[in-house]
């Protein structure tokens, strides 16, 4: 077995960026975390159904997959957002991935899960391969160190 880095989740959060980039999204900031956990997030800014350019939260953790958090369009306070999760694979292909963020931000109602793709988790323990899936975006192929 493959001893893969607790940090091998950078390398797709970089593949996401790029997707999201190649549509013509706008990137923010990216960040990854690694507190039990792998985590990152990217905040992308998109033009909202106002006409202004607004902050879609994408958070992605190795055990739900991909999740949104946007202001709320109809609510007046600052923190009112909503909130929608992916669905389908907790590690779907950048191009998947992007797509559906244009599709978010273009205003389709994706709040509980993409219509027709149930919603999988999977646990940080599980050996299921996972671990060896992130291997694919290491752009550099040298995340093998098991550290």
């Amino acid at each position: 077995m493959t001893r893969v880095s607790r940090w091998a989740h950078v390398g797709y959060l970089g593949a996401c960026e790029a997707a999201l980039q190649s549509f013509g999204v706008e990137i923010a900031a990216v960040d990854a975390g690694d507190e039990g956990l792998r985590t990152g997030s990217i905040e992308a800014l998109v033009l909202g159904s106002r006409g202004r350019v607004e902050l879609l939260d994408l958070g992605w953790t190795e055990e739900h997959g991909w999740g949104y958090s946007r202001k709320a369009e109809d609510f007046p306070a600052a923190e009112t957002y909503t909130h929608g999760q992916f669905g389908g694979e907790v590690l779907p292909e950048p191009d998947r991935f992007a797509g559906l963020v244009v599709r978010i931000a273009a205003g389709e109602e994706l709040a509980d899960h993409v219509p027709g793709e149930p919603l999988r988790y999977r646990s940080a323990a599980d050996d299921d391969g996972f671990a060896e899936g992130l291997l694919a975006y290491d752009p550099a192929g040298t995340d093998r160190a098991g550290r």
